[in-house]
């Protein structure tokens, strides 16, 4: 895949990173920021009050790619990626990267994206970088990093999924793995993807 497709100002990203002492946010309008910053503060106390193992089950979770139609997330459809994270000083919080469907047309190399950020977002636990060096990190990983068999992908992801649908949709490598639902993504999403045994339900 050559050429650079998506462009970095189309990237959000918010949550912890192992190297820096603080919450990082880029591109992120103030009400959106505050609406997933609240889902994530919510859904880590949520897993804390419900699973005693809630930290081994947090720190073994994947990194899970999504799609959530608009409305859920603002009056745009948003698809990215989410990962468990902890800062600088030992504090947990996942660390999230998306952007609109809408800046990749070609739903095949929308998900060619989405799964290669999957596999990029990792790279940020064990590499130490500039905040704002994240954009250029991704956005050269999605043309260095080889193509992704999205055979291995659920086959709605790879195939069918549209983003006018009303249903959110969360996925990782597994492919096995999928969790659709149609209503506003809460602390029940949250303690599917992040706690024990993940469960998942199609």
């Amino acid at each position: 895949m050559s050429g650079i497709v998506l462009p970095p100002t189309s990237i959000s990203f918010y949550g912890k990173l192992p190297w820096v002492g603080d919450f990082i946010v880029r591109n992120l309008e103030f009400t959106l920021h505050r609406q997933i910053d609240r889902w994530l503060s919510a859904g880590l106390s949520a897993l804390r009050d419900t699973d005693s193992n809630w930290l081994e089950a947090y720190l073994s979770a994947p990194v899970w790619n999504f799609i959530l139609p608009a409305g859920v997330w603002g009056e745009q459809a948003v698809c990215g990626a989410i990962m468990p994270s902890v800062d600088k000083v030992g504090r947990y919080f996942p660390f999230i990267l998306f952007f609109n469907p809408d800046a990749v047309a070609d739903i095949h190399l929308r998900n060619q994206y989405l799964a290669k950020i999957a596999v990029l977002l990792p790279g940020l636990l064990q590499h130490e970088t500039l905040v704002d060096d994240i954009f250029f990190y991704i956005v050269q990983g999605l043309v260095t990093v080889d193509d992704v068999d999205l055979a291995a992908l659920p086959e709605r992801t790879a195939n069918f999924f549209h983003v006018r649908e009303t249903s959110g949709y969360w996925w990782n490598e597994d492919g096995d793995a999928v969790l659709n639902h149609s209503a506003d993504v809460g602390a029940d999403i949250f303690i599917r993807l992040f706690g024990d045994a993940q469960q998942f339900y199609r």
